[in-house]
């Protein structure tokens, strides 16, 4: 028998057989591409006949998990002394010295005054590293928003720094998969009953806080659409 033969035969059916799969392939993601795009322009043509213009390409099919947040004591105490030094006045969640005052509370509420603090050095020791909107800086988890996460940092005399906000620390964990429904659901709901007309401009998927105790904290997805200049977060809830 002719090895060389039989082995080439055997390359070439094989090479076949993979180009049939890949043919295969590809019609299927052809096909779930095509009913993705036909599901997406009826959707427009439901929301239109709501009131609400938008496009396709408008509403992603992103989706997110939920989270959970434990006050962490041994992370508080660390940005107050990365910010504060050492400190004669301190309690749980109260730090304080001649180069200010930080205080802690219950579902990340954070505040501050500080003196000769620079900017840098704040936002250091918060591990903060989003752009700020102005003086507001609105926590990332994930690469999402938390919506009701803003931190504002303002000039406090001649070189201080006033903080006032919320800013979670510590582990921040998923703890189940998500439920946000997609956008295209959300947009139906919001505007199932409504009775007037408008033009969706933005669409983008995020988090929002809901308190589970004094320590715990859920971020739950949120979906925010901005319909002609107005700001829904949706699921309602």
């Amino acid at each position: 028998m002719n090895w060389n033969r039989a082995k080439t035969i055997l390359i070439l059916l094989l090479l076949g057989v993979n180009v049939i799969l890949g043919g295969v392939w590809f019609n299927r993601v052809e096909q779930v591409r095509s009913q993705e795009a036909y599901a997406l322009e009826a959707l427009c043509d439901l929301l239109l006949q709501n009131g609400l213009t938008a496009t396709p390409k408008q509403i992603p099919g992103t989706t997110a998990f939920a989270y959970a947040a434990k006050r962490s004591a041994a992370a508080e105490r660390t940005v107050a002394e990365a910010l504060l030094g050492e400190f004669p006045e301190a309690t749980r969640s109260s730090f304080q010295n001649d180069r200010g005052a930080v205080e802690f509370r219950s579902q990340a509420h954070v505040a501050m005054e500080l003196q000769s603090v620079g900017l840098s050095d704040l936002l250091d020791a918060l591990g903060v590293t989003e752009a700020p909107d102005g003086n507001v800086y609105t926590q990332t988890v994930r690469g999402l928003p938390v919506w009701d996460c803003q931190m504002t940092v303002s000039p406090l005399g001649d070189s201080g720094l006033s903080v006032s906000g919320r800013r979670i620390l510590g582990d921040i964990l998923p703890v189940k998969a998500s439920e946000c429904f997609s956008a295209g659901y959300c947009l139906l709901s919001l505007t199932a009953n409504w009775e007037r007309t408008g033009i969706l401009e933005s669409c983008e998927l995020g988090l929002i806080t809901s308190p589970l105790s004094s320590d715990v904290t859920q971020l739950i997805p949120r979906w925010r659409f901005v319909i002609s200049g107005e700001v829904f977060y949706w699921p309602d809830v």
